[in-house]
């Protein structure tokens, strides 16, 4: 769905309200979960919210639960399509030699393009990955990159000292923002997995100057190149566990040409708020449901908490056939998301979306000398305060379930 139709679906479902822009960034925080939001002004609308819950993805992508969802975004990466190119795209319908027309919210006081997917490649393979980026004036971005696989590709290009050319989209399908979210295995194009996603629907088209393979009919691409070399402070900025990052030196993005569509809508991701949340973590629940599922034969639900930023703790409601089987489910979840710090396993009459049946699990089966699994040293997320600069921490996996032979003493009452 491209995202001028889920901006449709969303007002036609009452679920979008609009705005002036001087109350946009104050209605999106408070709409958080509940609307999208999007100004009324004249050019370039910014949209916020769009994401709103899981149980709307699965309605859209035609999906009947959570489960199935988690089970098709975990097909799509295991089957990426590629895509048919076309040679005409109406995000090129307009084009800018400056990002004036962009109306870049600040967060206090910082402007910040939130929503962007920036794509890069080395000549073999493609890559796309979101990252948000700091805008210093003069049509340039410092973009926070982590060491994954953005980073690997901008390391070949300082190593063979060139500039890499990128294209960043903002407002790209539906399919294109999870499946940039995913982090496939590297040399699987994200573009590709969005394709498969889609059921082989989108198309793409190359940008102008660098041949950049990008969704077409995206709302806005930004192209130009990262100089490996040129660094610039970017931060504090409050992510999504909604406490403030470090300032470090990050990559320079230069932009070249801004192509919109004629009425673009320019997408803004709340940092830490709903929308945030499920795009980071969604993908993640469908990775460690895949992993428990190798274990045991039945996981009835995995939920990444929103108060874990729905990313460093996992609830995981499971059926065991052996009193052993949740400690390899909590192994098989923190291998499958390398960031999650803590993870409570529960058993199939506990509602892991209810955090007071979660608490009652807690408090009534578990046993800290037979459920506890201790992790000293291992690599979290560099999201977490409590974590080192590199992102070394200790983990927790936590049996709250209740022992087979002794089921009948632990039952809850109805």
């Amino acid at each position: 769905m491209n995202f001028g139709a889920l901006a449709a679906w969303l007002k036609n479902n009452g679920l979008l309200n609009e705005v002036t822009n001087e109350k946009f960034l104050a209605e999106l925080k408070r709409e958080d979960g509940n609307k999208a939001v999007m100004e009324t002004c004249e050019g370039v609308k910014r949209i916020g919210n769009v994401i709103l819950s899981r149980q709307q993805i699965a309605l859209i992508l035609n999906q009947p639960d959570i489960k199935a969802l988690h089970e098709r975004l975990v097909w799509a990466i295991r089957n990426p399509e590629p895509l048919r190119e076309t040679e005409e795209s109406s995000t090129e319908e307009v084009i800018e030699s400056t990002v004036s027309s962009l109306n870049i919210p600040a967060y206090n006081g910082k402007p910040y393009i939130t929503a962007a997917a920036v794509i890069a490649g080395n000549g073999r393979i493609f890559n796309s990955s979101f990252h948000r980026m700091l805008y210093l004036g003069a049509g340039k971005f410092a973009v926070r990159i982590v060491p994954r696989h953005l980073y690997k590709i901008l390391e070949e290009a300082r190593n063979s000292k060139d500039k890499l050319p990128v294209a960043a989209i903002i407002g790209g399908p539906l399919e294109y923002l999870f499946a940039s979210s995913s982090s496939p295995p590297f040399g699987v194009f994200e573009l590709e997995v969005a394709n498969s996603l889609s059921g082989n629907t989108l198309k793409l088209k190359k940008s102008p100057e660098f041949l950049i393979p990008y969704p077409a009919d995206s709302e806005i691409m930004l192209e130009g190149y990262i100089d490996p070399d040129e660094l610039a402070p970017e931060g504090p900025f409050f992510d999504v566990l909604k406490t403030y990052d470090s300032v470090r030196a990050q990559p320079v993005f230069t932009v070249e040409r801004l192509y919109r569509k004629k009425s673009a809508m320019f997408h803004v991701i709340y940092p830490g708020g709903i929308e945030h949340q499920l795009l980071m973590g969604l993908p993640k629940e469908a990775k460690i449901r895949e992993a428990a599922q190798a274990v045991v034969p039945r996981v009835k639900d995995v939920y990444l908490t929103p108060a874990g930023g729905t990313w460093l703790h996992a609830a995981i409601s499971i059926s065991k056939q052996r009193d052993g089987d949740a400690k390899n489910v909590i192994m098989a979840a923190f291998g499958a998301h390398p960031s999650l710090k803590h993870v409570l396993i529960v058993d199939e009459d506990i509602d892991v979306y209810d955090p007071s049946q979660l608490e009652w699990a807690l408090a009534t089966r578990f046993r800290a000398d037979r459920g506890l699994l201790i992790i000293n040293k291992a690599t979290g997320s560099t999201l977490d305060p409590s974590a080192t600069l590199d992102g070394e921490t200790t983990k927790v996996g936590i049996d709250a379930t209740a022992p087979i032979r002794e089921k009948d003493k632990y039952k809850r009452a109805d």
